[in-house]
């Protein structure tokens, strides 16, 4: 579901009304800024990291603002020790930062001291790296496709999906945020499909992705199936569904829960299947077939080399000159 659109503005002012009364007044000078500089999505996890932090502050009898290395490292063995996922801290240590620089407070994670301490727990393994997400390849796409029917609502919106994200390797939440009016099908049968805003585009400049013919002609089966013509382009499909139209947009969340369930039913090993896992597998294909690292990273609309690398590790690593 869409964001309201004054979320950032009350997410920014919680944040401020949990700050020390000494520092509120300082952080609520750049809090306006704040919140239009920002993705609603971006402020919405500050909220959530905001919140777990002064619970844990309160818990330990600590002040949220100014921290310390030693507090800092408490709440990241807290983490640790809970099964937290090293991005998952490393998220909540961005939020603490964005906080300092919004309360003009050096933040400690800054200082040698700060950087020593997160290379340590590292280094010990209390935190461990995040697993990649098993990749969703042409092949194991067609392991998929080959058992959905071309009669059942879900089995033609999940065929159209996972093709889709495929071939133009958005991301869930990209692909959520689809609308009908996002794509342009020519006249050879192929489609572009317009993702107008995306992580690494924070500007809002629009970008681009291509559809094959074949692609293009199953998205449009569901288009058709579904009698969407305007909107959302995938929706939740009612568990007692008896032909009345679909009106929910699918959550980011859905995306990962399709691609898990129909993993399962083609009997491929799904516990590690994301919503990022035809981006993982896309870019593994195209590093398969000997397409640059430029390339793919304009295909799936990577601002830096290092995930194309991450993904292509282990294939990498076969072709080692050895």
């Amino acid at each position: 579901m869409p964001l309201p659109a004054d979320a950032p503005k009350a997410a920014i002012d919680e944040i401020v009304s949990l700050a020390p009364a000494a520092l509120a007044e300082r952080m609520q000078l750049l809090a306006p800024y704040l919140h239009r500089a920002y993705a609603k999505n971006t402020v919405r996890v500050w909220r959530s990291n905001w919140r777990m932090w002064c619970a844990f502050c309160e818990a330990i009898g600590e002040e949220p603002l100014p921290t310390s290395v030693p507090v800092l490292e408490r709440f990241l063995v807290h983490g640790a020790n809970r099964g937290l996922k090293r991005a998952t801290l490393e998220q909540y240590l961005a939020t603490l930062a964005t906080v300092h620089d919004l309360a003009r407070l050096p933040n400690p994670m800054d200082s040698f001291e700060g950087q020593l301490m997160w290379k340590a727990l590292r280094r010990e393994r209390l935190v461990k790296k995040q697993r990649q997400a098993a990749p969703l390849t042409w092949e194991t796409i067609g392991q998929i496709t080959d058992r959905l029917s071309g009669i059942d609502a879900a089995d033609v919106r999940d065929h159209a999906l996972i093709v889709v994200a495929y071939e133009t390797l958005m991301r869930r939440s990209e692909l959520a945020a689809m609308n009908v009016d996002h794509l342009d099908f020519q006249r050879d049968g192929s489609c572009l499909v317009f993702i107008p805003f995306s992580k690494t585009d924070q500007e809002g400049e629009g970008d681009h992705r291509p559809l094959s013919a074949a692609t293009a002609a199953v998205l449009k089966t569901w288009l058709d199936r579904s009698a969407i013509s305007e909107g959302a382009v995938w929706r939740t499909i009612p568990p007692a569904w008896r032909g009345e139209a679909f009106v929910n947009r699918i959550a980011p969340d859905d995306v990962a829960r399709i691609f898990k369930r129909r993993a399962l039913h083609a009997g491929l090993p799904a516990d590690t299947i994301s919503g990022h896992s035809t981006r993982v597998g896309g870019a593994q294909d195209l590093i398969e077939s000997n397409f640059g690292t430029a390339a793919i990273m304009i295909a799936g609309g990577w601002k830096t080399e290092r995930m194309v690398a991450k993904y292509g590790r282990k294939l990498s690593a076969s072709r080692n000159a050895m």
